[in-house]
């Protein structure tokens, strides 16, 4: 594998300088020397942008590369294993320099490393390291930067973050369930309140298009603690039809069911789920209600 040789001057000068100027108006989220202090590598963000740079040590960069931040393919540890590893990807035609950096959590683990891997495809065109004691990380600043433009990593991409949840709960009544669906276009929202419990489907942001509202004692509810799979589920009746909000640890949603038949199952869009069946469980303790598995009646 080719480090630090002929090829890597060539790959390096392959851009002309470009807007992200990492030494005097960014926050490096990698800075280090390498060859022994001759050459500097910084990666940084700025106002709206993320850059790479590459060259003499104080002097005019060979390779600097700019991205928007939004655009940014950043890769942040995924929370496992004994390395924290991260990874910042900028292209340059059909070049993809890959900015990381590697912290063992083991007390007996290697010393932190960082560096750049050039890449085409799958070949590995140079693999540069940092000088050892030459490194300044600060990928945490970078993943909170792009959280500040209004981005999430989920599903292992960053996309934009789901916009808080409205509560279309009446006056008093507080949400047990409340998210969007089908990509923010749609408001669920389950209530319990003096009333009873409430249940509203519609437009994010406008007049529900159903809204539902049963006694709690006669609201067909099962408890995550009695179900054999951890799901609470709340079902709230119009006519035959059944619309049952649902919680697990992995999700969240609404399926509208009549008889034994599924007519339709909506997932809270990720991130969006604002789930406190607790609240339910306790107005159901307020009004000396215990479950008796299927309705609630009066303790004994």
């Amino acid at each position: 594998m080719p480090r630090l040789s002929a090829v890597l001057p060539a790959l390096f000068l392959a851009a002309s300088p470009a807007v992200a100027d990492c030494i005097t108006a960014a926050e490096s989220f990698l800075m280090c020397k390498t060859g022994g202090g001759t050459k500097e590598l910084r990666a940084c963000w700025g106002p709206g942008d993320a850059g790479y740079q590459y060259g003499p040590e104080g002097g005019t960069p060979e390779l600097v590369l700019s991205v928007p931040l939004a655009e940014l393919d950043f890769i942040p540890w995924a929370g496992v294993s004994n390395s924290i590893w991260e990874e910042a990807n900028f292209l340059n035609g059909d070049v993809q320099y890959s900015v990381w950096h590697r912290i063992d959590r083991t007390p007996e683990g290697d010393p932190p490393a960082a560096g750049v891997t050039v890449t085409r495809g799958d070949e590995t065109l140079a693999d540069l390291e940092c000088d050892p004691g030459t490194i300044r990380a600060n990928f945490e600043g970078l993943y909170e930067a792009k959280s500040a433009i209004g981005q999430c990593w989920e599903d292992f991409r960053w996309q934009a973050c789901a916009a808080p949840v409205a509560s279309a709960c009446p006056v008093g009544a507080t949400p047990f369930l409340a998210c969007t669906t089908g990509g923010g276009a749609r408001a669920v929202s389950g209530c319990v309140g003096p009333n009873g419990a409430h249940y509203s489907f519609g437009p994010s942001g406008a007049a529900p298009e159903l809204a539902l509202t049963t006694p709690l004692q006669m609201l067909e509810y099962t408890p995550a603690a009695e179900h054999p799979a951890g799901q609470a589920t709340a079902v709230f009746w119009n006519g035959k039809t059944g619309y049952a909000l649902w919680s697990t640890a992995n999700g969240a949603g609404v399926e509208v069911v009549q008889g034994d038949s599924a007519l339709a199952t909506l997932d809270c869009d990720p991130s969006s789920a604002q789930v406190r069946f607790d609240s339910l469980d306790a107005a159901m303790a307020a009004q000396n209600l215990c479950f008796g598995g299927f309705l609630w009646s009066q303790c004994n």
